[in-house]
């Protein structure tokens, strides 16, 4: 099981931040687009993430534990590619809660 901690902040100066990432980096920024579907679980979270990147598509099922508290926050999660054919099938088989989209 992999963990990770989660903090969101909000970001006043989006060119600084880039800049910084640049520099940090030695890159460009990369855009993703996300999509994530939420199916009923019994324990923890289930999602089917969708990512697109230079326009190439890849399906993530991600199943989490996180508290629901303010501030950062541990989560242990496990995560596989998989192919689209699971997303679908996922979303036939089970009910699912929402979608966001980042």
């Amino acid at each position: 099981m992999s963990r990770n901690v989660e903090i969101k902040a909000k970001v006043r100066n989006r060119d600084e931040i880039i800049r910084l990432a640049r520099e940090l980096t030695g890159k460009e920024p990369a855009v993703l687009q996300q999509q994530d579907v939420f199916y009923n679980s019994p324990e923890g979270r289930l999602k089917m993430r969708t990512v697109e990147e230079d326009e190439v598509a890849r399906s993530e099922l991600i199943w989490y534990d996180r508290p629901d508290i303010a501030g950062p926050k541990e989560s242990k999660f496990y995560k596989l590619d998989v192919p689209q054919e699971i997303s679908e099938t996922l979303s036939v088989c089970l009910s699912e809660q929402e979608s966001a989209v980042d």
